[in-house]
């Protein structure tokens, strides 16, 4: 069977990746926050929180972030919608992301996972202040011989900007399609 792992599960493109993955038939390991979930998230991910092939974790507490919520297996796909954190921009939520890649980024046990960083266009990567910390845990999923992959989203997204489900849908079938290729590739 195959495993995938998506931070942000509830967010709109942590949502699709989880749906789309459900659909491929993937187990599903959905990681998210605790104080991040707003009403629209909790009514849509009763659409998918039954299915029986998704796991979810909460990160609620500080210890929560030091551990993995989940076991690699080989070949296991993870994902991080970066644009998530950026669209949503609460701090502590990005502080809580950071501590947990960097617990998962010293980890051996992930040398045949594969990484997928999802980021906004490059016109917002300013606009995401943890970005910088984002570089010593790429570096350490490279120095245990991770496989990781970056993906910038085409679609332009102002300040304030809403991403319809229609554009989120696309992005995330574009970016499915291109992490099948590298998996195919190796």
């Amino acid at each position: 069977m195959r495993h995938a792992v998506v931070y942000g599960a509830r967010q709109p493109f942590g949502f699709e990746l989880c749906s789309q993955l459900l659909e491929k038939g993937y187990v599903v390991h959905a990681v998210d926050h605790q104080h991040w979930m707003r009403e629209e998230d909790e009514e849509k991910w009763l659409f998918i929180g039954r299915n029986a092939n998704l796991v979810y974790h909460e990160i609620a507490r500080e210890e929560d972030q030091a551990k993995l919520p989940f076991q690699p297996s080989k070949n296991c796909l993870i994902f991080i919608p970066i644009i998530d954190y950026v669209m949503r921009h609460v701090s502590h939520v990005a502080d809580q992301l950071v501590r947990q890649l960097t617990f998962l980024s010293h980890m051996e046990m992930l040398e045949e996972a594969f990484v997928f960083f999802i980021y906004p266009p490059a016109s917002r990567l300013h606009q995401a202040p943890f970005f910088k910390n984002l570089d010593s845990i790429y570096s350490n999923f490279q120095t245990n011989q991770v496989s990781v992959n970056d993906f910038f989203l085409s679609i332009e997204i102002e300040k304030e900007s809403v991403i319809t489900k229609e554009e989120c849908k696309r992005e995330v079938e574009n970016v499915l399609s291109r992490s099948e290729e590298k998996l195919v590739g190796n």
